[in-house]
């Protein structure tokens, strides 16, 4: 696989979506300080030199249910960082969470970015992860590798792990879904502006929700 290292650059996922037509699927980009990265919802992610910021570049057939691909990552790149510490779970749709009794610590996140061309999708996976401080940019409490006590976890081959699976296993991202999330089935909870009791994950990736009798299905929107 292509490995590209950048010194600094503003967005890992925009220096990628550049590239998109003259690089390789499975080329992977990060950058030693990233300056301007993106969260969710037009959020900012601040990093410092020595946290990881990278993307890694998928190609592929058009689909209807691009969530359900983005799920899927979500939740292989949780099962790698299990290997690390088993407290760590993927609160839908993005957010690493690091789980201490009742406190909640975001440790990471994942921005997937889609362009589509004729019948390609083009998607650019982000990944950041605090290693050796808190992001204080985040809207909740974080931590670090450093503080959980990890020496540095190997991003660039997590993503790399992540993208070979991804298209040589047959992976059931539903089944695992329930082991790394945050939420309970039966849980009250809030997800953005939406709040209702939790039900599950539809086949395509879409957290369904009980709101006063009524199920509502939300798509991660990418």
């Amino acid at each position: 696989m292509n490995v590209i290292e950048l010194l600094e650059c503003e967005s890992t996922n925009e220096e990628l979506k550049k590239k998109i037509g003259s690089v390789e699927p499975g080329t992977l980009l990060w950058s030693q300080h990233q300056t301007k990265g993106k969260g969710q919802r037009s959020r900012t992610w601040v990093s410092v030199p020595g946290d990881f910021t990278g993307s890694i570049y998928f190609r592929l057939e058009a689909s209807p249910y691009i969530t359900q691909v983005s799920i899927r990552i979500g939740v292989e790149i949780c099962l790698f960082l299990r290997k690390f510490i088993p407290n760590v779970f993927l609160k839908w749709p993005n957010d690493l969470m690091i789980k201490r009794e009742d406190s909640l610590f975001k440790w990471g996140g994942i921005l997937c970015e889609s362009i589509q061309k004729n019948n390609i999708i083009h998607l650019v996976v982000g990944f950041g992860l605090n290693q050796i401080k808190k992001n204080e940019s985040f809207e909740m409490p974080s931590i670090s590798s450093e503080e959980l006590g990890i020496k540095s976890v190997d991003c660039i081959s997590l993503l790399q792990n992540v993208y070979q699976s991804f298209n040589t296993s047959d992976f059931s991202f539903r089944d695992h879904f329930e082991k790394v999330h945050l939420f309970q089935v039966g849980e009250e909870i809030t997800v953005g502006t939406q709040k209702g009791v939790y039900l599950g994950l539809s086949s395509y990736g879409e957290l369904i929700l009980d709101q006063n009798g009524v199920r509502k299905k939300i798509q991660k929107n990418i």
